[in-house]
């Protein structure tokens, strides 16, 4: 029986768009969010899950705004190294695409995340450099930032980037399935080849979509569209983090309390 949920993934598992203790957004969320507690916990989906199956399974959250697959391959192994019965845990992931570097600081003694990207002459730019994005990025990038530049310069090129994607995704998913993990993808890795062997763990949110951020898309369940475009985020909104727990609680045919739908 599962007693254990481990979520992992960028920002969509997090609760991006909701990140009330930031002085940044909690004023914009008061004037169109009421449900309480106002934390992002609880507007993310793994949150609303906790909401659904109440005390007899806990729900942990490790997705963080920008942040990628290193994150969730480091958090999913050290979980796995450390646990003597996994039988009972259960593990839910989102892949993320290239542009998300995850590197260890000296100076702050933590890991922190490079958001990247490529320009059409195959050149890169930085999109951030931080810790946690709406808090304390701004002495993160300005200490990191220009050492990450110029690093990246030498080291990063678009094709080798593709490339070690793929290779690490597939290696992660062969060390689940050796490791006979119990577990589902909500956010399908963008190769093909991985995709077609993890087919059978995939979520299927509707009309054979297995993306997440996709279907909330398609369907109108950004927090954009349920502020009526008063905040302007494509995080999954409110609804589309209830309506995923939903699916999930659904599919793993967990025990939810039918007052909390």
């Amino acid at each position: 029986m599962i007693n254990k949920i481990h979520c992992f993934g960028t920002s969509f598992t997090a609760g991006g768009g909701f990140e009330w203790d930031s002085v940044l957004k909690r004023d914009t969320l008061l004037e169109n969010y009421t449900e309480q507690p106002f934390s992002q916990e609880h507007y993310s989906y793994p949150g609303q899950l906790q909401k659904l199956v109440g005390d007899n399974i806990k729900v942990s959250n490790y997705g963080k705004s920008g942040y990628g697959n290193e994150r969730m391959y480091r958090n999913t192994y050290n979980i796995i190294s450390e646990s003597k019965n996994l039988d009972n845990q259960f593990f839910i992931f989102e892949f993320s695409h290239t542009g998300r570097k995850e590197i260890w600081s000296n100076t702050f003694n933590k890991y922190i995340i490079v958001n990247y990207y490529f320009n059409d002459d195959g050149s890169h730019g930085i999109g951030g450099v931080a810790d946690r994005y709406f808090y304390n990025d701004r002495e993160v990038s300005n200490k990191l930032r220009p050492l990450v530049d110029d690093f990246f310069k030498e080291t990063i090129q678009l094709e080798a980037q593709f490339d070690l994607v793929k290779q690490n995704n597939d290696m992660f998913i062969d060390y689940l399935l050796y490791n006979k993990i119990n577990f589902l993808v909500v956010q399908e890795p963008f190769d093909h080849k991985t995709t077609e062997k993890i087919k059978p763990y995939t979520m299927d949110f509707g009309n054979g979509t297995r993306n997440m951020i996709n279907y909330a898309f398609e369907t109108k369940l950004t927090i954009t569209d349920e502020t009526n475009g008063k905040i302007e985020d494509l995080h999954c909104g409110l609804k589309g983090n209830r309506f995923i727990a939903q699916k999930i609680a659904k599919h793993l045919n967990l025990k939810i309390d039918l007052k909390m739908i």
